[in-house]
């Protein structure tokens, strides 16, 4: 797909995205809240678990007597953590939140109920790297959440990342990096993410969930020429056209498993449509998956394959390309996932212990689809096929989460 393509692609997606929230915003029936909680299988971000079990009293904190008297608790601190181990990619880590909430309204609809503004600090860590920011979010509604938020992101060195390139065009498989890792082609870094995000989240009826959470970021990474005596020759490849990695333009995110701008945009999308019967604790589902980078002609080498004469073709210095060709997105995956919610108590410290474990296929990835893709193809890849890894193979995540409310006030 081209630069300008992608662009048409991805305005017609946030179409249909803004199209279903209002929708979803019309048709909600009084009682259709989601009530979310928990984290993302695939990233850090909003939940898969929803409030499945009817909440039993915490012997520490007494009750509210009455609706009345729990609403005009208004102003609260919570809590939410959530630790996930993946396959296919491999990774690890742990995130916790802290979130200053207010209520936006005292009225008893349940529409309104769960609507509040909160401030949220968040600090991720994996063996890898860290993030630790800040979010800032509104919900006015049961069924939309918005929000913005701000990390700083510091990697390791470690586990093959952070490692660069001077193309999109440039390999960078699983294999490709691995073998990088002797010759010191990872190497330590920091960098900023903004990140902006919509959650649309209905229950209809008593058992089925349907969501959406949609985010775009932009990252800026600090890329750079590895050290000195550290760049080091890349494998003879048309898909690479560069002599040694200058790592001036992209670099490869292990958190979202994608290539990315060291200056630039991408998005992802997970939507769920769940069987969440109350009083269960129990829900399973399918969610589908949606990953991609945006590309402007500055992330690409003047040399690589251009696709604005109809036929693949490299650019040159002189002639130039209005449209370069991007084999790595946009990336998706799909299928089951299920979660146990142990118990729900009101406003206890520690809630709703919850393990969840998701199983996606992918549909379309450049290198975990068995072979190379179409414009893979057509720029003619020699790409080894054990960069390769087969299409039967998922996506795997399992983890643990729970959540709670810290210093609670006890009535009026």
């Amino acid at each position: 797909m081209t630069v300008t393509g992608r662009a048409r692609q991805t305005t017609r997606c946030l179409m249909v995205l803004a199209a279903t929230m209002a929708a979803g915003v019309a048709i909600a029936p009084r009682h259709a809240s989601a009530q979310s909680q928990g984290l993302s299988f695939s990233t850090p971000g909003s939940a898969l678990a929803t409030r499945t079990r009817r909440a039993t009293p915490d012997p520490l904190r007494p009750p509210a007597t009455n609706d009345d008297e729990e609403l005009l608790r208004r102003n609260y601190w919570s809590y939410r953590s959530v630790t996930a181990l993946r396959l296919n990619p491999l990774g690890l880590y742990s995130e916790i939140r802290a979130s200053y909430r207010s209520r936006l309204y005292q009225d008893l609809a349940t529409l309104f109920r769960e609507s509040f503004v909160a401030i949220t600090p968040v600090a991720t860590i994996s063996p890898a790297w860290a993030r630790v920011g800040a979010i800032a979010e509104i919900q006015p509604l049961a069924i939309l959440n918005l929000s913005a938020g701000y990390e700083f992101i510091g990697s390791f060195g470690s586990f093959d990342t952070v490692q660069s390139w001077n193309s999109p065009q440039a390999r960078a498989s699983d294999r490709e990096q691995d073998q990088g890792t002797p010759n010191k082609w990872a190497y330590a870094t920091t960098g900023t993410q903004l990140s902006f995000g919509a959650l649309l989240q209905l229950r209809v009826g008593n058992s089925l969930v349907v969501r959406s959470n949609a985010r775009a970021f932009y990252v800026a990474m600090n890329t750079r020429v590895p050290d000195a005596g550290q760049s080091v020759m890349d494998p003879a490849s048309p898909m690479s056209n560069v002599g040694e990695r200058r790592g001036t333009r992209v670099w490869y995110d292990i958190l979202y498993d994608l290539l990315l701008p060291s200056n630039g945009w991408f998005a992802h999308i997970d939507s769920d449509v769940l069987y969440s019967p109350e009083g269960a604790g129990l829900t399973i589902g399918l969610r589908h998956s949606y990953t991609q980078a945006f590309w402007n002609k500055l992330d690409f080498e003047r040399t690589d394959f251009c696709a604005g004469s109809g036929a693949l073709q490299r650019g040159t210095d002189a002639a130039g390309c209005n449209e370069y060709a991007d084999p790595n997105g946009p990336m998706h995956r799909f299928g089951p996932i299920i979660a146990y919610n142990f118990r729900e108590s009101h406003h206890a410290r520690f809630n709703a212990p919850t393990v969840f474990v998701a199983v996606q296929w992918w549909m379309q990835h450049r290198y975990r689809t068995g072979g190379p893709n179409a414009i893979d193809q057509a720029l003619g890849s020699t790409t080894p096929r054990g960069d390769y890894a087969s299409a039967s193979l998922p996506y795997i995540a399992a983890g643990f989460s729970f959540r709670g409310d810290l210093l609670y006030p006890r009535g009026r």
